[in-house]
């Protein structure tokens, strides 16, 4: 209505049979000027051009009229689309036109309850009497029915429009209009001015209203803008000459902070230049404090990061003296900030680790303690009389091959003395060099291991292998551990 309105033309029948919406949701009005009815509806007194219904105060007197004839006609469909029925009716044309002078609508608000305030106003304000007191333009009242929509103050007070509606208003027709209600030679005088007005200005008017018509309205496709960071979004719509506003501020899981969540209207939607695309910005994820759930068992676990709105991520297993099923570790640590919905990762225990002892029957002392060691079991040797078996070599050992043990179990190998061996002297406790001239003495090599100890044990044999009280070949390499004191 706008665009008509700045070329010059008032429409003069704004009414709902002459707006259209296409498919695409554009808004046309059509039939520029009044075309010849069969019904009665159309009204005319000299200069008189209207649909009853829907035609302003000034048009039924037949005054001069202006574009805010054409807002109150809106005003009037408004009215109509917002209660059921248009504001006034009666038995003929002329009984409604005079109503439209004289008398004041019901307040929307006395139909439908709990009715916005603001957009009573607004209506209202299309339907006032003086034409002075109305929107001065179509853009005034877009603007004021957005504002409605996002529930901003409106630029008349309630009440100041309201009370624009109690006066009455004296009809003032053109003269004779009165008098000439029901004479039955001047209605059909009236229908035959009304014929040949129509033939005038359809004739005067078809090149400009074809101009009008045919004119595209400048538009614009609406860009994608979701995703996209607030200061882009900014420079795509003014490179459209379209206008932005933030209609607000939402968390978000998905759309880092400061981008677009979402636009109103949506992409590829088509709408004219200056209009104003609205966003909703994100504030970013929403946080929490990662808890602390090591030594929980999984269901446990689970219940915990639901609680602070986070999730189970990987979730690895490794063995450990933790036991069975609980937690070792995360990640991310605990009292850490995180956004929602973050994966928290999870190491498992599988227990303590069991290892197969493997077979050692047949080598030697230190090939079969290096095997041992390195499948992190401790050893301990015996010696036996063995007239089969070479001197040195393993000849049984307990647990017995492929036994299932724990690590750092004690795996005791039986080595063969040949036919000879002699009685080991129990050194534990003695002095180190007192235990070497006792070992020596009988026929043994010595070996000596340091080992961290506290001041009382310093100096002294703390282990030794093989042990004391059990034989071996002469020659045998006995091993003693000695306390050096504290490190």
């Amino acid at each position: 209505m706008e665009v008509i309105h700045t070329q010059g033309i008032i429409h003069r029948d704004i009414k709902p049979s002459n707006i259209l919406v296409t498919e695409e949701k554009d808004i046309k009005i059509t039939d520029f000027g009044i075309v010849k009815d069969s019904t009665p509806s159309i009204t005319q007194t000299g200069s008189i051009l209207g649909t009853a219904q829907y035609i302003s105060p000034e048009q039924a007197r037949g005054i001069k009229i202006s574009k805010r004839s054409d807002i109150y006609s809106l005003g009037v469909v408004m009215y109509e689309m917002l209660t059921g029925d248009p504001p006034f009716r009666g038995d003929d044309s002329l009984s409604v036109a005079l109503r439209h002078i004289r008398e004041k609508p019901t307040l929307p608000s006395n139909i439908i309850k709990n009715l916005s305030k603001n957009l009573e106003t607004v209506i209202m304000k299309c339907l006032l009497k003086n034409p002075e007191d109305r929107y001065n333009s179509a853009t005034q009242l877009k603007e004021d029915l957005i504002r409605c929509l996002k529930g901003l103050p409106i630029s008349e007070l309630h009440e100041a429009v309201k009370a624009k509606l109690h006066p009455e208003t004296k009809a003032v027709f053109t003269k004779g209009f009165e008098t000439i209600k029901n004479i039955k030679w001047v209605r059909f005088l009236y229908t035959s001015l009304i014929i040949f007005l129509i033939a005038v200005i359809s004739i005067t008017l078809y090149p400009l209203l074809l101009k009008v018509v045919q004119k595209p309205i400048p538009k614009v496709v609406v860009p994608q803008l979701e995703q996209a960071e607030l200061s882009k979004a900014k420079e795509e719509l003014e490179k459209l000459e379209l206008k932005m506003a933030i209609s607000r501020q939402v968390h978000n899981d998905s759309v880092e902070k400061g981008c677009v969540v979402n636009q109103n209207p949506e992409a590829g939607s088509k709408i004219m230049e200056g209009e104003t695309v609205y966003l909703v910005i994100s504030l970013g994820p929403r946080v929490t404090e990662v808890p602390n759930i090591v030594g929980l068992r999984l269901e446990e676990a689970k219940k915990a990061l639901e609680e602070s709105n986070l999730k189970v991520g990987i979730k690895d297993e490794k063995y450990s003296e933790v036991p069975k099923g609980k937690i070792i570790s995360q990640s991310p640590e605990p009292g850490e900030i995180v956004g929602f919905n973050t994966p928290v990762n999870l190491v498992i225990s599988l227990g303590v680790e069991k290892i197969v002892v493997p077979s050692v029957i047949g080598m030697d002392y230190q090939t079969a303690r290096d095997i041992l060691e390195n499948k992190q079991l401790s050893v301990v040797r015996i010696y036996e009389i063995s007239e089969t078996a070479e001197v040195g070599t393993v000849v049984s050992q307990e647990p017995f091959v492929n036994t299932q043990v724990f690590k750092n179990s004690l795996v005791t190998i039986t080595l063969s003395s040949g036919s000879e061996m002699i009685f080991i002297p129990k050194v534990i406790r003695e002095n180190f060099e007192d235990a070497i001239s006792t070992l020596e003495e009988v026929g043994f090599v010595v070996e000596k291991h340091w080992v961290s100890s506290s001041l009382a044990t310093k100096n002294l044999v703390l282990n030794q292998d093989p042990q004391g009280g059990t034989g071996a070949p002469p020659g045998t390499v006995i091993i003693i551990y000695i306390g050096s004191g504290p490190t």
